[in-house]
């Protein structure tokens, strides 16, 4: 079982003290990829345990695609909970390349909507959730 690891930032839309989306920038996140699976999280210890990594077995991973945003480079991870994770890196094509040889499927670049939005809590806007 190979396994790659990568730093980089990270943008998981997981709850986060009224926001949906939570964000670590270049270099505070880590994804690790193997054929059973990913880890991608942040060890930053001001961040509750329970929100600061995600994890998916293979099986749960619904597609992996490269995605640029405003300022950033990297890959988008969809899982069939239907939740997107972003992974941003300096070197997208190293990270797809291992993604693809781990077995994951590789689909169309994508750009990702607007996530600076997702990330604050505004009280009038409706979750998805909801």
């Amino acid at each position: 079982m190979a396994l790659h690891e990568f730093r980089g930032g990270m943008n998981l839309e997981v709850p986060f003290y009224g926001a949906r989306r939570l964000n670590a920038t270049i270099p505070m996140a880590q994804l690790r990829v193997s054929e059973n699976g990913l880890w991608l999280g942040t060890s930053t210890i001001t961040i509750p345990k329970d929100r600061r990594s995600v994890e998916y077995r293979s099986g749960e991973i619904a597609e992996v695609f490269p995605s640029t945003g405003l300022l950033t480079r990297g890959v988008g991870i969809v899982t069939y909970d239907g939740k997107t994770h972003y992974f941003w890196t300096l070197r997208p094509a190293r990270v797809l390349k291992a993604l693809a040889d781990s077995g994951y499927s590789i689909r169309t670049a994508r750009r990702p909507p607007s996530l600076l939005f997702d990330q604050l809590p505004i009280p009038w806007r409706r979750h998805r959730s909801q």
